[in-house]
């Protein structure tokens, strides 16, 4: 099994290292979703940028240990999604 993992398009300029993607890169994001099921790959998640991730490392927590919204519903979707295209994968060899 490949995992491929990508980084977002464009996002706001600024001088945090840090910011959210501008409509420009939120359109890229969405293309390169079509992108992947046009090649037959798995889409796993889009995950947004969120403060919390670098608070939770601040206090020694993983973000799902740290937030009870939507990134830690993200993460518990995908980690499922994982597991699905894992066994698949395992079955079929």
């Amino acid at each position: 099994m490949k995992i491929i993992a990508l980084r977002h398009g464009f996002r706001f300029d600024s001088a945090l290292y840090f910011t959210p993607l501008t409509a420009t890169g939120l359109e890229q994001a969405d293309n390169l979703v079509e992108i992947l099921k046009d090649e037959k790959i798995d889409f796993i998640a889009n995950i947004p940028y969120d403060e919390n991730f670098t608070k939770a490392m601040t206090m020694g927590k993983t973000i799902v240990e740290f937030d009870s919204g939507n990134i830690k519903q993200i993460l518990e979707d995908s980690w499922k999604k994982i597991n699905l295209a894992t066994n698949k994968t395992n079955n079929t060899n």
